[in-house]
């Protein structure tokens, strides 16, 4: 299945040799910082704005008119939008007093308004991603500071099954069916440590990772109504993680390959495609150590990060994945743009790529733009 893949992407990566590219900043707001976090197909981009050095901030939604802060609930100490589906509703999380302690309560925006969403698991958290049309959901919740069981949502309650390796504030991943109304808990296959979901398409195909019995030793793991879960393999490595699948099931991740030191700063992550049982490494852009990928479109075109060290938390460049050929997104900046990317963290089916630049020494210290294609060239 290897060359249909490759077909699918010659058809789109024939009409993007010439195509040409413009660039949209997302604006800072005077003394803060921006960091996005999601692009829908109508090109609007949530995240969060924050002075600088925080892990805090406010949620909120830009289009090329402008960036509009949303509205948050009152006493929340941080807010964040996290994603956004093609109607345009926004899904969120903000942190609220409970007691003594902070509950991370999922929030959703409809037509910028904020609308309350019931607590999916009583006094735990949860973090709400869409599928693009919003048929599915995926959460994946913490179950700690609540001694009762049981699971509440707009559905009503359903029983927590015994999942072997859950307990304390590990994850639980969920998917809803929202056309039936229905509830999905989804275990993993059986190691100690977490099973965790990071994207969802409208088939109800969801993929992450599965514990594999030790701190970065898990599977990546596709789930779905009809097969549950399926592992995808790690391709020889230590471990491997899926970030993303698109409308035909075509899954984008990262295997992790360490050279006998610290798993957590000597590493080197490999980005692959899944398709058809089959696990293919992409190679990496030359003058870099390693690469994950982060996204896939409809047409099967794959961002994602480059790392010129052996520390996986750093980005030092970007890529897209066309053709069978893998470019620096710098090839696709407009000339004299002064812009360079250091990480592209999602591409939409317009072909639109949202990606940031480092520009200083902290995390969240980057500008956010937007790659618009304009016009193909002959």
């Amino acid at each position: 299945m290897r060359a249909l893949f490759g077909l699918a992407l010659g058809a789109a990566a024939a009409a993007a040799q010439g195509q040409t590219y413009t660039l949209t900043e997302i604006p800072r707001p005077l003394g803060q910082i921006v960091e996005a976090f999601d692009l829908n197909d109508a090109g609007l981009v949530v995240g969060r704005v924050a002075p600088p050095g925080s892990f805090g901030g406010q949620p909120f939604v830009w289009s090329p008119a402008g960036l509009v802060q949303l509205p948050a609930p009152p006493g929340a100490s941080t807010v964040f939008a996290r994603a956004i589906d093609d109607a345009g509703r926004i899904y969120g999380t903000a942190r609220i007093p409970l007691g003594r302690t902070l509950q991370t309560q999922p929030l959703l925006w409809l037509d910028g308004r904020l609308v309350t969403v019931p607590t999916l698991y009583r006094g735990g958290s949860q973090t709400l991603l869409p599928s693009p049309g919003a048929a599915f959901v995926v959460t994946n919740t913490r179950p700690y500071d609540d001694p009762t069981p049981g699971w509440k949502s707009q559905f009503g309650w359903v029983d927590e099954p015994d999942f072997t390796g859950t307990s304390g504030d590990r994850p639980v991943p969920v998917v809803f069916d929202l056309a039936r109304g229905a509830i999905t808990l989804v275990a993993g296959f059986g190691g100690s440590y977490d099973t965790f979901l990071n994207d969802v398409n409208d088939r109800g195909q969801a993929v992450g990772v599965a514990g594999g019995g030790g701190y970065n030793q898990g599977l990546a793991v596709r789930w779905d109504p009809v097969q549950g879960a399926v592992a995808l393999g790690n391709g020889g490595r230590r471990a491997s993680v899926a970030t993303a699948i698109n409308r035909d099931g075509l899954i984008v991740g990262h295997v992790e390959k360490t050279d006998d030191g610290d798993i957590n700063t000597d590493r080197r992550d490999r980005p692959f495609v899944w398709q058809d049982g089959i696990l293919t490494e992409l190679p990496i852009v030359a003058g870099f150590e390693q690469g994950r990928a982060t996204d896939v479109n409809d047409d099967g075109v794959v961002v994602g990060s480059l790392g010129r060290s052996s520390n996986p938390f750093q980005t030092d460049g970007a890529w897209i994945y066309q053709d069978g050929q893998v470019r620096h997104l710098n090839a696709l900046l407009p000339p004299g743009s002064g812009w360079s990317a250091t990480d592209a963290l999602r591409i939409n089916n317009r072909g639109q790529i949202l990606f940031s630049q480092h520009t200083g020494p902290g995390f969240h210290d980057d500008r956010w733009a937007v790659l618009t294609p304009t016009a193909t060239q002959p």
